[in-house]
């Protein structure tokens, strides 16, 4: 990574993997389904979603053996909004791959930070938003659904053609419909009682 940052991989996606596992031993304490703990992020957060989203079997030294690391950290669902997937240069986001990896990353880094191809059988669903005219390629997004599709995890993918990026829950014209769709798809995969 990038030693001119000071929090360097691999701590967020260790706090990413322990917000979900405090969230699973915590749920009684705050009226919350353990079975419905998702996770969601846009961005270089949408690659830290998606590491949560595919990697969630790594194990590390780091994590302690305490009650909460005991809980499962897979997330039942995860949301990628304009998410960085890819760390090839041809299709990544140049920073994003920068802070990561550094300047010059050996191929099989490139490879395991490259999340789409750490999709399996025990993904869970994923819903993906994109933009055509977003600088962080649509590709990405692209690539992520279509290896969900090969691994028959459940994917719905909406790829608008102007929104640009960072737009969040403003987008503006035809993606401004968005977060109904998110609600849609959310509760069609958990069915209110």
């Amino acid at each position: 990574g990038n030693p001119d940052l000071g929090y360097q991989f691999p701590v967020p996606f260790l706090d990413a993997r322990r917000a979900i596992r405090t969230t699973r031993a915590k749920a009684a304490e705050w009226g919350i389904d353990p079975a419905k703990v998702g996770v969601m992020g846009s961005s270089a957060g949408g690659h830290l979603a998606s590491l949560c989203t595919t990697r969630f079997a790594d194990t590390f030294p780091e994590e302690n053996s305490d009650e909460i690391d005991r809980q499962d950290c897979r997330p039942d669902f995860s949301i990628l909004i304009y998410p960085v997937i890819s760390m090839d240069s041809s299709i990544s986001h140049g920073g994003s791959r920068k802070n990561l990896l550094g300047d010059h990353p050996q191929p099989s880094t490139v490879e395991k930070y490259s999340t789409a191809k750490a999709i399996n059988k025990d993904t869970p669903p994923v819903f993906l938003l994109t933009t055509a005219d977003d600088f962080v390629d649509c590709r990405n997004s692209l690539e992520f659904a279509s290896a969900c599709k090969a691994n028959n995890v459940p994917v719905s993918l909406h790829l608008f053609e102007k929104g640009g990026h960072g737009y969040g829950l403003n987008a503006k014209g035809e993606a401004s419909i968005w977060p109904t769709l998110l609600e849609n798809w959310l509760n069609t995969r958990f069915p209110k009682n």
